[in-house]
């Protein structure tokens, strides 16, 4: 699941990238943050992932899965590119809070769309495919970020919502959603 990959490739960036932003000297040219604002920094994703788990469902219900995918490819790539682009420490807040958003989605959507599209006896490893490809996001993080600057590896973490939001497009939406909405036809 390539949402997954990302939202773990993203994760595993704050468990990385925060010690450095103890130092004035990190790649990003912003003031040395104390222990407090890092603390606030690999937090407030969680707040995000909270407030995503309250709104998505009605996202889902209201746009229907694909669309609220779509939304959720844009929330992480927006939250990469600020963290690439980042000169101070709200910019990197915002953009941690919408990687926690995305982070929340990511799970509702798959997990519904999963729950919706898979038969009884895929069900179960469709789903646990999930958590493996969030490992394998903070796996290849921590390994990756070894050979390569910070800011080099955040503008590869770009790559994983990029593909997601084109792939998206050939996704079909959820027969569920499509017959829930009157819209038979195209649900078969």
């Amino acid at each position: 699941n390539l949402s997954a990959l990302a939202i773990g490739l993203s994760c595993g960036w704050g468990s990385i990238v925060a010690q450095a932003f103890l130092k004035d000297d990190n790649e990003w040219g912003i003031k040395a943050l104390n222990y407090d604002e890092v603390s606030w920094l690999l937090s407030v994703a969680l707040i995000g992932t909270l407030l995503s788990m309250l709104l998505g469902p009605t996202l889902c219900e209201v746009f229907g899965r694909k669309p609220a995918a779509i939304i959720m490819a844009t929330i992480l790539f927006i939250s990469v590119l600020m963290k690439i682009l980042a000169t101070n420490f709200t910019i990197l807040i915002i953009a941690q809070l919408l990687h926690g958003i995305s982070d929340g989605l990511s799970s509702l959507i798959v997990s519904i769309y999963v729950t919706e599209i898979a038969s009884d006896s895929m069900r179960g490893r469709l789903g646990s495919l999930w958590n493996f490809s969030v490992m394998g996001g903070y796996l290849i993080s921590f390994i990756f970020v070894t050979m390569m600057s910070h800011k080099i590896f955040t503008g590869i973490i770009l790559i994983a919502p990029v593909v997601l939001f084109i792939g998206m497009f050939f996704m079909p939406e959820s027969p569920v959603y499509l017959i829930r909405r009157q819209r038979i036809d195209a649900a078969k």
